[in-house]
């Protein structure tokens, strides 16, 4: 069954066409529509209670408020106070319908609620062994460079500590992309990794249940953009954003930990190695979050299913303001409109993502190793 809660309060306007004052009018001044599914009883199973399927929707309007001042007949028209009966309700503008759900903005709540199965000391064993030699090497050489500086620099050699860490020559901008990427690709990884290592063989494993968690969002409220309404009706500006959220919870038990440390560190998901050690895959995951996919598709190795669901929520807003015409007047105006649904969905089984959507791949860090690469390429 469904549930319509509906208020609605109401305002006027005046209206004066030329000098004559034509009279006062009745118009909607807000209006709020709730509607939500009666709540069926979850399932029991001994004192748990799984999650249960449920959707609710909210639209609320302060509908526009102000003056609109337009010739017709020859003649000025002014029309002041709630102008909603003048309003141009049209069902296909920004904000008068629902923002949709989207399958992208689940998969990427799925992938990270199932990367949580992998605990916060995941690391890659079977790609640190495939790379063991680069990463010895790598290490030996940077450590090396490290101490040489640091006796020169005792001795208050400047010139030769700098040269033991490559800044020297006409190549200066090349040598200190590659001791960037070096860094972040090689050293701090590779420490990392060897803390979680640590910590990995020393844990015992989880004995209960246990429950996971990935979110996930796209679009921003008041990122907004601007939609111009002039229809031959009240000419008014809206400002327009949405905003889409996805949250997935799991409740799993451990069937077999020996399964779970595998998964954890890397040796039972094969297509996530080869990807890995393609050259400037991590290019690709800026953009394209291959590899976090990859990596939940094997998450789940080791545990089994005990309950989950699946919450979307969207809002979208919209902003009015005055708009000034050649054809239909001008309006001088406030008010706004929201729109939010939210829908819970049950899980009976680990949940299966699609492939994740592109995202903006520009940020600080992202930029620096952009440039670094380019330098030691070029």
């Amino acid at each position: 069954m469904t549930r319509v809660t509906t208020q609605q309060k109401m305002g006027s306007y005046t209206y004066q066409f030329g000098t004559q004052n034509i009279g006062t009018f009745a118009s909607v001044a807000f209006e709020h529509r709730l509607e939500r599914a009666d709540p069926a009883p979850g399932q029991r199973d001994g004192g748990w209670i799984h999650p249960t399927n449920y959707w609710a929707s909210r639209a609320d309007e302060i509908h526009p408020y102000g003056e609109w001042k337009v010739t017709k007949f020859k003649k000025l028209n002014i029309y002041k106070g709630h102008l909603a009966q003048l309003a141009d309700a049209s069902p296909s503008a920004p904000g008068y319908s629902f923002t949709s759900f989207e399958q992208r903005v689940a998969n990427g709540a799925y992938i990270k609620a199932l990367n949580e199965l992998l605990g916060e000391d995941a690391f890659n064993l079977a790609q640190n062994i495939v790379e063991r030699q680069q990463a010895i090497d790598l290490v030996a050489d940077r450590f090396g460079s490290i101490v040489k500086s640091y006796r020169f620099l005792r001795k208050k050699k400047w010139k030769q500590a700098f040269r033991a860490l490559g800044l020297h020559g006409q190549k200066i901008a090349r040598r200190a992309s590659e001791n960037i990427l070096a860094w972040n690709f090689g050293v701090a990884p590779l420490v990392d990794d060897i803390k979680s290592a640590v910590r990995m063989f020393q844990s015992d494993g989880p004995d209960q249940f246990v429950m996971v968690k990935g979110s996930s969002r796209e679009g921003e409220l008041g990122r907004a953009k601007i939609v111009d309404q002039n229809n031959g009706n009240l000419p008014r500006r809206i400002h327009f954003s949405e905003t889409r959220y996805a949250q997935c919870k799991l409740w799993v038990r451990p069937d077999n930990f020996q399964e779970i440390r595998n998964a954890a560190m890397g040796l039972n998901n094969w297509p996530l190695l080869v990807y890995e050690v393609i050259p400037y895959s991590f290019l690709v995951d800026y953009g394209w979050a291959i590899g976090n996919w990859l990596s939940a598709l094997g998450a789940t190795s080791g545990w089994s299913f005990y309950s989950g669901y699946l919450m979307e929520r969207t809002e979208n807003l919209s902003v009015y303001e005055g708009l000034s015409t050649s054809n239909n007047g001008q309006s001088t105006l406030t008010g706004q409109r929201t729109m939010k649904q939210f829908r819970r969905t049950r899980l009976m089984t680990f949940p299966t993502p699609g492939l994740p959507g592109f995202k903006n791949p520009f940020s600080l860090i992202h930029a620096l190793n952009v440039v670094a690469l380019v330098g030691v390429r070029t």
